[in-house]
């Protein structure tokens, strides 16, 4: 990624995309009927990507967009989503290759994955272009945190971080 292009929103929608185009190397793999390690070590490393991007999130982007929008909703249902999401992640982590739910559960992640990108890439996105938020800051912190996600060992072990509202104003992340 170029540096002209850190704002946190271009960020998160290239996510968006590469998890679209994994995931439909995934269905074409199987299509193909390619072999079952393989199949599971490509949705391995969605699911590790899809961690590190909720992660992200979570830290950083929804706090932040809380604090520019004041509409604890729209935090509240990308959590939600996320702790479904990390759900079945954890369910196709704990898999081999020879379990026969592989596919099965990658088409039900698929469908919550678009189901969750359409959510925020439409109504939060468009809002928050609209706020005074310091996108390219906030890009910055994102690329940098993502770095040392990526190399953390035991990320896919980790209970999913949940966002809670404190008595004041931001909000914050809390571990389970």
């Amino acid at each position: 990624m170029q540096n002209a292009s850190l704002s946190a929103l271009s960020i998160l929608t290239e996510d968006h995309l590469a998890f679209r185009r994994l995931f439909a190397r995934f269905e074409q793999q199987r299509a193909a009927g390619a072999d079952a390690a393989a199949r599971l070590q490509l949705a391995r490393e969605l699911c590790r990507r899809l961690i590190v991007h909720a992660v992200v999130e979570e830290e950083l982007f929804y706090p932040a967009a809380f604090d520019a929008l004041e509409d604890e909703r729209v935090i509240t249902n990308a959590a939600n989503d996320h702790r479904e999401l990390h759900a079945l992640i954890l369910q196709i982590e704990g898999m081999d290759a020879r379990d026969r739910e592989l596919d099965a559960r990658m088409t039900a992640l698929a469908r919550r994955v678009a189901e969750h990108v359409q959510q925020e890439e439409g109504p939060l996105f468009t809002r928050l272009a609209f706020t005074s938020l310091d996108m390219e800051d906030l890009g910055q912190r994102i690329v940098a945190r993502r770095k040392e996600l990526m190399g953390e060992p035991g990320l896919l072990d980790q209970r999913p971080p949940t966002l809670s509202r404190p008595a004041g104003h931001r909000l914050q992340l809390k571990k389970r």
